[in-house]
């Protein structure tokens, strides 16, 4: 949002038309309103000493700037925001300040935002480019996550987030979004769009939501750290067996170290969800994996291993022992496509730890 000097405007005479050429670019204008109280201030800033220091001549004349901008009558900024982009909580205008090429948050007031019809409202005193921003993380960390099958190459992702609950469905190497309940429902373009999970993953992003911790977000979120050996191979073994068994989040894997991930597993026949009885606990490190007395539902946490059941190397090993004929048969017909899909997906949300 700028000001701009209107360029002189073409002159007819009789059969002529005279146009004045000047360079092909536009001049800013500052903002001024011819007031008492503004020349009153321009007046005093202009008899401010010289400062031979360039940092604070920059900061003098910022300063002199707000100033005579502060006198200014606000002007009253009105537009509707994109339709297909999420806004979990009043958005936060912010304006470019040139001088230090950074974004502020002064000069402006009055900032209204309806949710639904996207419509924006503030009051600023001065033309400078002008931005919205929304909190980056403020879905992370999740709530809860499950993956279940949903037939043979194809499961059912779903993450229940702080102000989203999101389900992406696999199948192949494409997947999409299922189903997304959030309050004004704004994901209606991105809903049965087959596509691979690094353009989905782009679309979501640009789309407000954010689901995908980036380097940095251990910076910004509480989260439960893990060795990233295991974890990556967790997701890779979850990935495999993704066609036949259905993965959870676990209460408990906050409390058994960074060594060491537990996580809620049971194999999967139907198309329903799992029922609460039918969940068992598992334990993974780098060393082995087994099967735990554990539930969901007791008061303290205990790595006591379940009866009848043997320490196996790893959590694919581990959920295949004792697994029914047609299980073991759709995870032998996994594709590569389906398991890179998966995996994919689950290292770009890291639900291990942020959860």
């Amino acid at each position: 949002m700028d000001l701009f000097e209107l360029p002189p405007q073409p002159k007819v005479v009789k059969n002529w038309v005279m146009q004045h050429i000047v360079p092909p670019k536009l001049v800013t204008l500052p903002y001024v309103c011819g007031s008492k109280k503004n020349e009153d201030v321009t007046s005093s800033e202009n008899d401010l000493p010289n400062n031979d220091d360039t940092e604070q001549a920059a900061d003098g004349s910022t300063d002199q700037t707000q100033k005579v901008n502060a006198g200014n009558a606000p002007i009253h900024v009105t537009l509707r925001l994109p339709a297909d982009v999420s806004y979990f909580e009043q958005p936060q205008v912010a304006r470019w300040e040139p001088s230090k090429n950074h974004w502020r948050l002064d000069g402006l007031s009055d900032i209204q935002f309806n949710d639904q019809t996207n419509m924006l409202r503030f009051k600023t005193d001065r033309f400078a480019p002008i931005a919205i921003f929304q909190d980056l993380y403020l879905n992370m960390p999740f709530q809860s996550w499950e993956i279940r099958p949903h037939g043979l190459n194809s499961c059912i992702f779903t993450i229940v987030a702080a102000a989203i609950d999101l389900e992406i469905e696999v199948k192949d190497s494409y997947c999409c979004v299922a189903h997304a309940e959030d309050s004004v429902q704004r994901l209606r373009h991105l809903r049965g769009k087959w596509m691979y999970p690094k353009d989905l993953i782009k679309r979501l992003k640009a789309s407000g939501v954010n689901v995908f911790p980036s380097v940095d977000a251990e910076k910004y979120v509480s989260l439960n750290m893990k060795d990233s050996t295991l974890e990556k191979n967790i997701y890779d073994q979850m990935s495999l067996t993704a066609s036949a068994f259905a993965y959870s989040w676990s209460r408990w894997n906050s409390d058994c170290g960074k060594e060491k991930i537990v996580i809620q597993a049971t194999e999967q026949e139907t198309d329903e969800p799992p029922m609460e009885d039918d969940w068992f606990i598992y334990m993974a490190s780098n060393e082995n994996s087994c099967k735990l007395k554990l539930s969901e539902f007791d008061e303290t946490f205990s790595d006591d291993v379940a009866e009848n059941t043997k320490l196996h190397a790893d959590l694919y090993h581990m959920v295949m022992d004792g697994a029914s004929d047609s299980a073991v048969t759709k995870v032998k017909e996994t594709s590569f496509q389906f398991f890179n899909c998966v995996s994919q997906l689950l290292n770009a949300t890291k639900v291990l730890t942020y959860s």
